[in-house]
């Protein structure tokens, strides 16, 4: 043991890399310090100086603060949904009544032929529209479901 040592003192000097190295962190560790104590010591005033920042641009109004809330967004899209059936069942409604109006003043006693087939034909086009949105709104009340 006499023999070896000065080659074991020397090892472990050098398990850290180098003598003083070793040396500080004994006397550290005797201390009681620890790595990470130093380490927040040292970055710590760099972390609040970036939180100041972060307070100062919000309270300036350069950030703005974006909640998400799931239940919120669910909601959102149930209201999208809902209005988007709404606005269906009244272009929906407004097409079938035009389509009835014109139907009937095909009818009429005294309308001159062509602008009775027009009128004739321009009922048929709305009826058809209205249709298209009609069958939309029973899908769209199954999809808020």
């Amino acid at each position: 043991t006499k023999i070896a040592k000065p080659y074991l003192k020397e090892l472990i000097d050098l398990k850290d890399g180098n003598a003083f190295k070793t040396v500080s962190l004994k006397i550290a560790k005797r201390f009681g310090f620890r790595p990470i104590d130093l380490n927040m010591a040292v970055t710590q005033p760099r972390r609040t100086a970036f939180v100041e920042d972060v307070v100062r641009r919000l309270e300036q109004g350069d950030f703005k603060l974006r909640v998400r809330a799931l239940e919120t967004e669910r909601a959102l899209e149930r209201t999208t949904l809902v209005q988007s059936n709404v606005f269906n069942a009244v272009v929906s409604g407004v097409l079938l009544n035009s389509a009835m109006v014109l139907a009937v003043m095909t009818n009429l006693p005294g309308v001159p032929a062509r602008p009775a087939k027009i009128a004739y034909h321009a009922a048929r086009a709305l009826a058809v529209g209205a249709a298209i949105f009609g069958v939309q709104v029973p899908l769209g009340v199954k999809r808020v479901r």
